[in-house]
């Protein structure tokens, strides 16, 4: 139904571990998963781009 939820809920959570543990297993965990969800997109576009031939950014 709300596919920001788990987003914004991954992102709370890696925060809060990171500001009360920190070198915890799972806070490592957790910022993997935020960061790979955050970035995922990014580099989609990245590749996408390249494979187009949109060599603007270089």
């Amino acid at each position: 139904m709300n596919n920001n939820a788990p987003l914004l809920s991954v992102a709370h959570v890696s925060k809060s571990f990171g500001s009360r543990k920190k070198g915890d297993p799972k806070k490592k965990v957790l910022e993997d998963i935020s960061f790979s969800m955050h970035h995922r997109k990014d580099k989609r576009d990245f590749s996408d781009s390249r494979c187009q031939g949109g060599g603007d950014s270089g």
